[in-house]
């Protein structure tokens, strides 16, 4: 038994053996995807791609970047919905050896064009749907792929650059809320740490299917993203601002989500307009982070959520590095969690492998 936050859990007490860390991304899914080939690797909208069909899509989409830029590593810019293809472009940038930068095109395009400037990408991926504003952005300066909808199978297998475990995989911008965005990138190793900690403090395991709700422009969307395509479970991405939590509280169901990510304001508006339909009985962690997690939301967590679900409060900050504390409540029927007087919930301890000074 270890303490999170002051309350026991069931989990190991070693997390992330130095030899799986010192891998990276690509060599990681590799295994993982023949391992699980048959596995749903990716479930969004009407796409439901296996392991192998993610592997395969997105080895054809690195061939493509290897034939425009070569081998260097230097970042990329991928401008797509949030969807499975997105996804896929992801590990082809990493397959690539190359460090990729996620745009959300339901930023201003100032933000965009400052976060595309400042990178010094040499290439722009875009969906056909984002294809025009690709275009703006880039503004005849920069080469532009658009990915096409049909895929085909790469005639041929290629050998793709080896990236070193401390080798850049993925840049992200800070808000800008006190100047201008700064980029702050993690690399290969950093991110199979991650995932590897996560994995462990929740077991994790293949049958697991993971909502991914947050952009991949920010650091938030790192765990669930590569904590799932890591371990041979299910990624699950849904776009709120699109499709709206009433949608979401019927995906929920649908998809058969059991851990469920999120800032605690969609949490709360998911709560209020679900009542008792169901939507949460197949979940067994609720993860909340980004934002204080309240005294109410807790309430709401027991009342709502099934006797064995726990929720887990996450502390994290970008601007030097993605880390993480964590306060987890063993379960929705558990007691005593900061007392009658408390507002916020506490944020608890930092999580295995890291020590935190704030």
């Amino acid at each position: 038994m270890i303490t999170a936050g002051g309350v026991e859990t069931d989990r190991p007490k070693s997390f992330a053996s130095p030899a799986g860390v010192e891998q990276s991304i690509p060599k990681r899914f590799v295994e993982i995807a023949v391992r699980h080939a048959s596995r749903t690797a990716v479930s969004a909208g009407s796409n439901e791609w296996s392991y192998a069909e993610l592997d395969q899509r997105s080895k054809a989409l690195a061939i493509q970047i290897l034939d425009r830029l070569g081998e260097k590593s230097e970042p990329v810019a991928l401008l797509m919905e949030h969807d499975a293809m997105l996804i896929a472009a992801i590990l082809a940038v990493l397959k690539t050896g190359k460090i990729y930068l996620s745009l959300d095109p339901g930023d201003s395009i100032e933000r965009l064009a400052a976060m595309l400037a400042d990178s010094c990408a040499r290439l722009l991926i875009a969906d056909q749907k984002n294809a025009d504003m690709a275009s703006s952005l880039a503004a005849e300066q920069l080469p532009i792929l658009v990915i096409a909808r049909d895929f085909k199978e790469p005639s041929t297998d290629t050998n793709f650059p080896e990236a070193s475990p401390k080798a850049g995989a993925r840049l992200m911008y800070t808000s800008g809320s006190t100047g201008i965005p700064k980029g702050v990138w993690q690399n290969h190793r950093g991110i199979v740490h991650d995932a590897d900690v996560y994995s462990e403090m929740i077991q994790l395991g293949p049958e697991d299917r993971l909502s991914l709700l947050t952009s991949c422009s920010f650091a938030a969307a790192g765990i669930p993203l590569f904590a799932a395509l890591l371990n041979g479970a299910t990624l699950c991405p849904f776009h709120v601002r699109s499709q709206g939590v009433e949608r979401l509280a019927i995906w929920l169901r649908e998809r058969g989500i059991t851990i469920y990510d999120s800032v605690p304001t969609i949490f709360r508006h998911l709560a209020r307009v679900t009542g008792d339909n169901g939507s949460f009985g197949g979940l067994r962690l609720v993860r909340l982070g980004g934002e204080p997690v309240l005294r109410h939301d807790v309430d709401i967590f027991r009342q709502r959520f099934p006797e064995d679900c726990r929720i887990m409060n996450v502390l994290a900050y970008l601007s030097i590095d993605h880390r993480e504390t964590y306060r987890v409540i063993r379960s929705a029927g558990a007691g005593g969690t900061c007392g009658s007087r408390c507002r916020s919930f506490p944020g608890g301890r930092p999580r295995p492998t890291s020590r935190e000074r704030l």
